[in-house]
């Protein structure tokens, strides 16, 4: 017996992958110890790993030329939680995550609809970089940079913000800073509906409007 359209639309929209709206916010609570890991703050499944710029590999382990692209450095310890102080830099006794010699990912869970993304500095004037202004870059699930933010890594207490961006599943913090907040606000996901099911629909509220004016 075959199964009406009605249904299978039904049952395509309550399966798909909605990703719940809300803000998210990564502060470093007083009360943490030095050296703490920052997955252990993290929540909504959002996780953070250090990164390297690397080449994907073939099914017998070998570099493919040309594949290079921003990935999880397995070979990292995990991110840790830190006193800037403890490396001469702001002497305030704040903690952040430690990204002063590898970048820092932002593992988000799926692909994400972000209405804005924002994130601050350590207070010290350091940057660790020949260049301070360095770049946020953000990512799709298939590892292509949809957007970018620039921040200058030496003001102290910085803030850097980004607005609205669509399809994002990882975001890359530059190496040479503390980051002290990491927050963002997701917009709920909309199930995407097959043609079929749209023309089910108007043929469905026609046939109800036609047996109303025959009764």
């Amino acid at each position: 017996m075959k199964t009406p359209i009605s249904a299978l639309c039904l049952a395509a929209v309550l399966s798909s992958p909605v990703a719940l709206g809300g803000v998210y916010s990564f502060d470093i609570p007083p009360s943490v110890g030095n050296a703490g890991l920052a997955n252990s703050y993290a929540n909504d499944g959002t996780l953070f790993s250090y990164a390297v710029y690397a080449p994907k590999v073939d099914s017998f382990g070998s570099d493919i030329p040309g594949s290079d692209f921003w990935q999880i450095d397995t070979s990292a310890p995990a991110v840790t939680v830190e006193k800037p102080q403890d490396y001469g830099r702001s002497a305030t006794g704040e903690k952040a995550m430690n990204a002063l010699f590898q970048p820092i990912l932002v593992l988000l869970p799926g692909s994400t609809t972000l209405s804005s993304f924002s994130g601050k500095l350590e207070l010290s004037s350091i940057s660790g970089n020949v260049n301070p202004v360095q770049s946020v870059l953000f990512f799709n699930a298939q590892d292509q940079q949809i957007g970018s933010l620039s921040v200058n890594l030496s003001i102290g207490g910085g803030t850097f913000s980004i607005g609205s961006l669509s399809g994002v599943n990882k975001v890359l913090l530059p190496a040479g800073k503390f980051y002290q907040q990491i927050s963002f606000t997701s917009v709920a996901a909309v199930p995407e509906v097959d043609a079929r099911c749209l023309v089910a629909g108007a043929l469905l509220v026609g046939a109800v409007a036609w047996r109303r004016t025959r009764r």
